[in-house]
């Protein structure tokens, strides 16, 4: 069992590497569209849905985790937004240490604001 959980997890990892060496390739040699369309489809997602099958979940469990990410997009979108924002108004010859900083802010304020917006309308029960 644990050698099974340990090779799925290779598994991922190795999707996951795949996934942001062909998106960085794409982004940096041919177009950095090309790597953000590439990189919109949700490859690492399907390594962890079928993770969560080999770990038992029922598909109600692993629809409800989708769901989730569906809204969770917003999030993405914020924080990109913010990395995007933030990016462009550092120097060329400054780390991108800063702005990763203020964008990982505005993810953890994000973060709140989701959690408690599912708390607070009560919609737990789509997500969990």
């Amino acid at each position: 069992m644990k050698s099974e959980l340990i090779l799925n997890l290779i598994k991922n990892f190795i999707v996951g590497g795949f996934t942001i060496a062909t998106t960085s390739y794409l982004a940096t040699y041919l177009s950095p569209l090309l790597g953000a369309i590439f990189w919109s489809y949700p490859l690492t997602i399907l390594p962890s849905i079928f993770f969560m099958k080999s770990e038992k979940k029922s598909n109600k469990t692993i629809a409800k985790f989708l769901l989730g990410t569906t809204f969770a997009l917003f999030l993405l979108m914020l924080v990109t937004f913010l990395l995007s924002h933030h990016i462009s108004e550092t120097k060329e010859n400054e780390s991108l240490w800063i702005p990763i900083g203020k964008a990982t802010l505005g993810f953890i304020f994000g973060s709140f604001v989701y959690y408690f917006i599912i708390k607070i309308f009560k919609l737990e029960k789509y997500f969990i």
